[in-house]
């Protein structure tokens, strides 16, 4: 039944996504025009398990999932990656730093218990996340940025949001 009925659907989101990941978009928040990397993140994841779905229900993903080693070369290029944080967004017109929450937010829906910590999917422990998240968490620090946190010593939590 779920060949018959789900996989349809499931595969012509694959068709889109295989089609469409590599043009700009906005990115979550639906605030910047750009390649978003949480987008990214969760295409290239989609694409994996979208393959590895068609395999368990004996079909085929068709070329749609056979983008996924592109996808993956591309967020793990140095595309998304300063050499100190990944940047958020990219292909955009804006003065932004890069420091989003969605390099977080990204890190933690690929969260796969079986995957390494260099994983292409970038999860959580991989060093280019955790350098991103200090880098994103000190950003927060500025007081002039964010002057609830102004005083707070570098070994104690901070606030941090969205904003």
């Amino acid at each position: 039944e779920a060949r018959d009925i789900v996989w349809p659907v499931i595969a012509n989101d694959l068709a889109y996504t295989g089609q469409y990941w590599n043009s700009t978009g906005f990115d979550l928040w639906e605030e910047v025009s750009g390649s978003s990397f949480f987008t990214t993140q969760a295409q290239y994841r989609a694409l994996i398990e979208g393959a590895e779905l068609a395999e368990r229900l004996n079909t085929t993903c068709g070329p749609a999932c056979d983008e996924a080693p592109a996808v993956g070369c591309f967020l793990n290029s140095d595309s998304y990656w300063n050499g100190r944080h990944h940047i958020a967004n990219i292909n955009t017109n804006t003065q932004r730093s890069g420091k989003d929450a969605n390099t977080m937010l990204g890190a933690n829906a690929a969260f796969d218990i079986a995957a390494s910590c260099d994983s292409a999917t970038i999860q959580p422990c991989h060093p280019r996340a955790l350098a991103s998240f200090k880098q994103w968490v000190d950003a927060w620090r500025d007081p002039a940025e964010y002057p609830i946190n102004e005083g707070i010593p570098s070994n104690e939590g901070i606030a941090i949001g969205r904003y």
